[in-house]
């Protein structure tokens, strides 16, 4: 049977099948009236809406096959429509000439969801229901603690608590205050502009050092507790100080700590900031407290700030300094500043310097059969090739029993296996020149051919810097 094609079910001739005129004036003829009337085509049941990505008009004309369909909106006979945009927009709108509904979904990537399109007596009936609603709204006036309606007043001088201040009333009051605030003489009175006169006040000290004299214009009535003054000094301090405002009497003046001044305290030209707390003017922006530095804690030429005023450092500048290890890495550095210092490795003679031992062990057991570490260690400062000394021994006599025992490093390298029968003898004296890499730890370890009874001890083992010359 010749396939059809989706739309206008026109034949679609298969390949032994030969064609006539006949046949295709036909299918022109289907075309001609295909296009004329622009026929839906059917969707049959069991179908996916999802699946209907085609540009045209389709239907499904019986509640029944609606509802095999699957991603279907409604559930009886509808018309489809689907545009191209970006992806496809179908518009499925159902037959019911009473009760018509319209849903749309777009594809695009994916489907999104069904969307019922408002009708005009679904838009009336929504606009009926807010109306209703606003209409039972009710707002009561305003007050202080409820919200509410309130009326607007243009009023700048009133009192009642139930009106709210146009953007005009609150111009009014701006220009009003604006005006107020250049008024430097109305709104203060006398004995206001006496007490701000003795609040603050400035001037140059006269008299002499230590009895200090300043007269402030216009004239306190009064030094006040909290009364600040600024004062420039004319003459250096050498010792307790004083200070008479307007010839009120002479106050003390003291540190923030409560000291006396101390001699050099004030400066010849000096600008400082007292309060007056009732007993005393007390130095403002001044700790009154010192670290614990002394002379010898300071550089030499640099001075630093005390209770008695400035002092001079004593650390001597020491420049730049070399200096050189010993055999145990340390190092006496005298006392100074250094712009920059090295030390130089211990200088070690090959085959004569020995950094470890000559030490021995403690016995080890016979019952021990693997290579066991001894207590004899020493950790590698610099790579390089060192002498080891080895003997060992013991006073036990065990015919068959042999000892063994090598030197080894952590790092990997060992020393040649020495061994010999348990006798009650010890070992020759073994001289070896093994290379050892840095930071690593370098032993002795022993073990008996089988487990007995007797021990055996490490008596000498040292190393010795065959190279590098450096450590």
């Amino acid at each position: 049977m010749p396939k059809e094609t989706d739309r206008l079910k026109l034949p679609l001739p298969l390949g032994n099948e030969s064609v006539t005129r006949e046949s295709i004036n036909g299918i022109f003829e289907k075309i001609d009236a295909g296009v004329a009337t622009r026929e839906s085509i059917l969707i049959p049941g069991e179908s996916d809406l999802n699946s209907y990505t085609t540009e045209g008009e389709y239907y499904c004309p019986t509640n029944a096959t609606v509802a095999t369909l699957a991603n279907s909106p409604v559930g009886v006979a509808f018309h489809l429509t689907i545009e191209k945009h970006a992806g496809v927009v179908q518009t499925l709108t159902t037959f019911e000439p009473s009760n018509l509904q319209v849903f749309q979904r777009n594809y695009y990537v994916g489907w999104g969801p069904w969307r019922k399109v408002p009708t005009r007596d679904d838009i009336e009936e929504l606009k009926v229901y807010t109306d209703q609603k606003v209409g039972e709204i009710v707002i009561d006036d305003a007050s202080l603690t409820d919200k509410g309606i309130v009326q607007l007043s243009n009023a700048v001088d009133g009192t009642r608590e139930d009106l709210a201040a146009t953007e005009k009333a609150v111009g009014d009051v701006f220009d009003k205050l604006t005006e107020h605030d250049y008024d430097t003489l109305k709104h203060i009175s006398s004995a206001e502009r006496a007490l701000w006169n003795n609040a603050v006040g400035y001037g140059t000290t006269t008299g002499s050092a230590n009895s200090y004299i300043i007269n402030l214009s216009p004239a306190p009535s009064a030094i006040v507790a909290g009364m600040r003054i600024t004062l420039k000094v004319h003459v250096s301090n050498n010792g307790v100080s004083t200070l008479n405002v307007n010839g009120t009497g002479p106050k003390l003046i003291k540190k923030s700590n409560g000291s006396d001044l101390t001699s050099g305290f004030f400066r010849d030209g000096g600008v400082y900031t007292i309060v007056y707390d009732g007993m005393a003017f007390i130095l403002q922006g001044e700790g009154g407290e010192y670290g614990t530095a002394i002379e010898g804690d300071v550089r030499a030429g640099k001075t630093i700030s005390t209770e008695n005023g400035l002092v001079s450092g004593t650390l001597p500048n020491r420049g730049t300094a070399s200096f050189r290890s010993d055999i145990n890495n340390t190092v006496s550095i005298p006392a100074g500043i250094y712009n920059q210092s090295s030390i130089a490795p211990f200088e070690a003679t090959p085959g004569n310097t020995r950094i470890y031992g000559p030490n021995s062990s403690d016995s080890v057991s016979g019952n021990v059969t693997t290579p066991t570490p001894t207590s004899l260690s020493v950790t590698i400062k610099r790579a390089g090739v060192y002498r080891t000394e080895l003997q060992f021994g013991s006073i036990w006599s065990t015919t068959g029993l042999t000892v063994y025992v090598q030197i080894y490093s952590s790092s990997g390298s060992t020393g040649t296996l020495r061994s010999m029968e348990v006798r009650g003898t010890t070992s020759p004296m073994y001289v070896e020149d093994i290379y050892f890499n840095a930071g690593s730890k370098v032993g002795v370890r022993l073990w008996f051919s089988s487990s007995s009874s007797v021990s055996m001890s490490v008596s000498y083992f040292s190393l010795l810097v065959q190279s590098p010359i450096f450590i």
